[in-house]
């Protein structure tokens, strides 16, 4: 029995050792804090439309999104300064591409590590077509 014991102390030992730490995955248990805001989409734009409005001091920090597209279209987030994050826009998520009837969802309760919003930048959906896209974006902002 205490063969048995030790050989399983010593599993969960080397198991330990191989997951990877929340640092390491690019989020540190400081950075988990709760989003409490949430933007609605709803048109059929192609370019960016400004979902957050940035706020001197504050980033935007999204915890998730869920899309949902009729037609054909990448649609991604993007930050930016100017009407709708035309200037200095940056990606916060890859162009997700849907084809018909198509949706994703990615949301957790908490801040998971996409790149946030800088202070001062809006956050903005982009859509490639002027087709029916409806999503809500999840986000804090400090």
């Amino acid at each position: 029995m205490r063969r048995l014991i030790f050989g399983l102390l010593a599993v969960f030992g080397v198991l330990l050792l191989t997951v990877p730490s929340a640092s390491a995955q690019g989020v540190s248990p400081s950075q988990m804090f709760g989003c409490n805001q949430s933007a609605q989409y709803d048109a059929s734009t192609s370019g960016d439309t400004k979902l957050v409005t940035g706020v001197a001091g504050k980033q935007i920090y999204v915890c998730g999104y869920v899309f949902w597209s009729n037609s054909t279209a990448n649609v991604k987030l993007e930050y930016g300064t100017g009407g709708t994050c035309g200037t200095g826009t940056h990606a916060i998520t890859p162009a997700i591409e849907f084809t018909a009837q198509t949706g994703i969802v990615d949301h957790l309760p908490v801040y998971t590590g996409l790149p946030p919003a800088p202070a001062s930048n809006d956050v903005c959906i982009n859509s490639s077509q002027a087709v029916a896209v409806q999503g809500i974006v999840y986000y804090t902002q400090f």
